[in-house]
């Protein structure tokens, strides 16, 4: 019997114009959470989400979002690189 097991992890990159810094540091959070309440709109697992006062990265698992039958699961918390905050999912 064969078993499929499909991970299509996709790492995003947003970029301010320039690499200015026009992100404050006390909104970062909420821009996370904010992605994260996408991406479950979306059912699009954002595995994780990161960045600085000049780009914002995301993580996010496009093997889940390729089965519109079956509800993706979101996380409880996202989980961030190292140099990231730990945030929770918007709305939660």
């Amino acid at each position: 019997m064969t078993h499929k097991y499909r991970n299509i992890l996709i790492h995003v990159v947003f970029s301010t114009s320039e690499r200015r810094d026009l992100i404050p540091q006390e909104t970062l959070p909420r821009l996370f959470r904010y992605f994260a309440r996408l991406g479950r709109n979306h059912r699009i697992p954002v595995l994780a989400a990161g960045g600085t006062s000049n780009h914002s990265h995301l993580l996010i698992d496009m093997a889940s979002a390729g089965q519109p039958t079956q509800p993706s699961a979101a996380p409880s918390r996202i989980a961030v690189w190292s140099w990231c905050t730990v945030v929770r999912p918007y709305g939660r």
